[in-house]
């Protein structure tokens, strides 16, 4: 039997984050130098066959109530190697060696930023491991760099709450940053979609200027069946069955 896949926009987001606490990305010179380096669509024709979204921050495809397409954004990370290289120079960040951990399934992505970064003088050391050694060791915060973002999301809340605000689960890099806790704190507390809206919108302008993470993209959910399965209906990240019948 043939193969068919189903695509949808996904509810994710992935970027790379650097341990905002930790020289030298305690400077925001060094940390906008690597967003700047970093060319979003190179990177995914690269690492993913070109079948991804380039990301200007946590605001998913999937919401498109709140979501904002690259094209349509002001975006401080876009790449631009020129402004990259002063940036670094301006940082010291010429011959500086810094690891970046990732697990088996990153390796692509994670030689491919490698590569890019060298281009600014970053002296970038992959270190591949095992997810459970790989979870242990970001949770712990023991990284210079590594690769991060939500992945199955009901809301956008998802996504911020749990990486941007001071008290997040996911804060593994001690972002805090009492304007990004208002914003995300907002956006829990009223109803009305629009402000919501202007909440997450200006939260997301604020986390990529600064560059908290150089945001990188937006994957696609991509389902697959036989041809003989019939009736699905694609919503991105979720799974409901019960439409389905067999044409046999």
């Amino acid at each position: 039997d043939d193969i068919t896949m189903v695509e949808a926009a996904g509810t994710n987001w992935y970027g790379l984050t650097m341990k905002y606490t930790r020289p030298p990305w305690d400077n925001p010179d060094a940390r906008m130098a690597v967003a700047k380096a970093i060319d979003n669509e190179d990177l995914i024709a690269r690492a993913f066959f070109g079948h991804g979204t380039p990301s200007v921050g946590p605001l998913a495809p999937a919401f498109g109530w709140v979501y904002i397409p690259p094209d349509e954004v002001d975006n401080p990370q876009a790449f631009d190697l020129d402004e990259a290289r002063e940036l670094a120079a301006a940082a010291g960040l010429d011959g500086v060696q810094v690891n970046l951990i990732g697990s088996a399934d990153d390796q692509r992505e994670t030689e491919i930023i490698r590569n890019q970064l060298s281009e600014i003088g970053l002296d970038v050391q992959v270190e591949q491991m095992q997810t459970n050694a790989y979870v242990e060791r970001r949770t712990a915060g023991e990284f210079d760099m590594t690769l991060l973002g939500s992945v199955v999301d009901a809301d956008p809340d998802d996504g911020v709450w749990n990486y941007f605000h001071s008290t997040g689960p996911s804060n593994n890099i001690g972002y805090n940053n009492p304007d990004a806790d208002r914003l995300v704190d907002g956006q829990r507390e009223t109803a009305d979609q629009e402000e919501r809206t202007r909440l997450l919108q200006e939260l997301q302008a604020l986390v990529a200027g600064e560059a908290v993470y150089k945001f990188l993209h937006h994957l696609p959910d991509v389902t697959a069946f036989f041809t003989y399965v019939q009736g699905y209906k694609p919503i991105p990240e979720q799974r409901y069955l019960e439409t389905l019948w067999l044409d046999r």
